[in-house]
């Protein structure tokens, strides 16, 4: 990032109020003032170089207010370039479709996280779109926005627009409107991602690592259908097993029958009852087996069991660096790699009772795991997905006793080739993390891959993935 430097207090504290003094989202003013501070100074613990004061605060409030929109009107020597601010950034993020789910996740948060929550946001939509324009500023200029009221803020702020804060900022929006003008969606899962784990992700490497894992999956998974039909060659499947079954019948009432349980009765058959000692007519239908019961339709719902194992070697701890013609270090891909596999398998076999459980090895890869764990939070919530820790020597024996109760398939990742180990009814594949990898499938088929790294490791994504389905 090119940072540029303010270390004159009182040059400093004009480009401060002059940022401020150009919101777009909502009024400029001592509100603006109060409202932003916690948010400069969020960003500012995190990182030396701050965007525009202007442009944290007007993202700030697309964050935190629902219906927040531009609505000023540009004048000033900055009209033209402010009005372009406003129709490439703020109203590309305040129309973006994951800006309501950045607006959840927020709110989701304890109060002290929120500017955290919203610096950490800006910061990586600015480092996406290649904004590369920041300010270091004297740290006093920062803790004078509490010793100094908003008022006093408004007033300078106006001054520092006719001074040269006017002509840094209108570098800085310029610069800004032509990187979001170079990139496409400048709001990714990702983001959202590190919002929602916020709480959990204290470390700035760990908030990164979760960000690109989740970005890097969306990478893979781009252009698989949104629906593939399961194949029949698998067979044998075992149906799920229904709790309380007999207490609890699966059918409704579907026909009625002169045999069935007394809280099944139909109920106009007790209009023939009549009181007094005699018999009546009630009696007499009952002895003779004519009265007449609901009955219910007493088939099961079934659906196929289906269990994958995915295993991770203790290798991938050693592929920390980045490839060239890789986005991401290979670690990252790894752990991108079994999202992408987890997200398409809970939509294409949705109709299985799925499990996907992901197997680390002890005592290396722990912080892989916690973000792994935070990536398929979802899933893992709906019973889906488990993550364990397991020895290598316990595999396969947990691997064959799943083979007695479900379809069960096998993934090996690591570093280099697994070798097919001897389990029976299994389905198993190898997966070498190399630059460009190399996979064999279930049947021992080695697949020829493309010569380019990242588009390779795409199709060995997708060719994973269709032989599990």
């Amino acid at each position: 990032m090119t940072t540029r430097e303010l270390r004159d207090p009182e040059e400093a504290r004009d480009w401060l109020a002059a940022g401020l003094a150009l919101v777009r989202v909502g009024r400029p003013g001592a509100d603006t003032v109060r409202e932003a501070t916690p948010w400069l100074r969020a960003a500012a613990s995190d990182t030396p170089a701050l965007p525009p004061a202007g442009v944290l605060a007007d993202l700030g409030r697309l964050l935190t207010q629902p219906g927040a929109r531009p609505r000023q009107e540009s004048t000033g020597p900055l009209a033209r370039v402010l009005r372009s601010y406003e129709d490439q950034v703020l109203g590309r993020i305040a129309v973006d479709p994951l800006r309501e789910a950045a607006f959840d996740a927020i709110a989701g948060l304890p109060a002290r996280l929120r500017p955290v929550a919203i610096a950490l946001f800006v910061e990586q939509v600015l480092d996406r779109v290649g904004f590369d324009e920041g300010t270091a500023i004297d740290p006093g200029a920062l803790r004078d926005l509490d010793r100094k009221t908003g008022e006093e803020w408004v007033v300078r702020g106006s001054a520092a627009l006719r001074a040269d804060a006017a002509e840094y900022l209108q570098a800085a929006y310029a610069e800004l409107v032509a990187c979001f003008q170079r990139t496409g969606r400048p709001i990714a899962p990702g983001d959202i991602a590190t919002l929602e784990q916020l709480e959990l992700l204290e470390m700035r490497s760990q908030r990164l690592t979760l960000r690109q894992v989740v970005d890097a999956a969306a990478g893979l998974s781009r252009g698989l259908p949104k629906r593939m039909k399961p194949s029949r060659r698998r067979a044998g499947h075992v149906s799920t097993r229904l709790e309380d079954e007999s207490a609890y019948p699966v059918g409704g009432f579907s026909s009625i029958s002169t045999s069935g349980a007394m809280e099944n009765l139909v109920t106009s058959e007790l209009a023939l009852m009549e009181d007094g000692p005699e018999i009546d007519l009630f009696d007499v239908r009952y002895a003779e087996g004519e009265l007449l019961f609901y009955t219910r339709d007493e088939t099961a719902f079934v659906r196929e069991r289906r269990k994958i194992t995915v295993v991770l070697d203790a290798s991938i701890d050693t592929l920390r660096y980045r490839e060239t013609g890789l986005p991401y270090q290979r670690t990252v891909l790894v752990l991108a790699l079994v999202r992408a596999l987890v997200e398409q398998l809970a939509i294409w076999l949705n109709r299985q009772e799925l499990l996907v459980r992901v197997a680390f090895p002890p005592g290396v890869l722990r912080e892989e795991a916690q973000v792994l764990t935070l990536a398929t939070t979802e899933w893992r919530e709906a019973g889906l997905v488990a993550i364990d820790t397991l020895a290598p020597a316990a595999i396969p024996a947990l691997v064959e006793a799943d083979a007695r109760s479900a379809p069960t398939d096998v993934i090996w990742i690591g570093a280099e080739p697994h070798p097919r180990l001897d389990i029976p009814h299994t389905w198993q594949a190898s997966f070498a993390a190399m630059p460009v990898p190399e996979v064999s499938g279930p049947f021992r088929t080695a697949y020829t891959l493309p010569d380019e790294p990242w588009i390779a490791w795409r199709e060995a994504t997708r060719k994973l993935l269709s032989d599990l389905v």
